[in-house]
């Protein structure tokens, strides 16, 4: 079975300080691809993969499925 990817939701805005880093807007829904680090996770905007990058686990919190 295949897991269900981890999704999070964008608790305030973040603008990416260097181009591998995720920007997005609060509401936006990330789609987690993976973990940099504790404080840093890797993921793409659900609905636009083209749109990834790293992103601060500190501006999201987890969507109960």
């Amino acid at each position: 079975t295949k897991l269900k990817p981890k999704r999070v939701k964008a608790l305030y805005n973040c603008v990416a300080d260097n181009p591998d880093e995720l920007t997005f807007s609060e509401g936006d829904v990330i789609i987690v691809d993976g973990e940099e680090d504790q404080e840093w996770w890797i993921g793409h905007i659900d609905g636009d993969p083209s749109r990834k990058g790293a992103f601060p686990v500190s501006f999201v919190h987890f969507i109960a499925d």
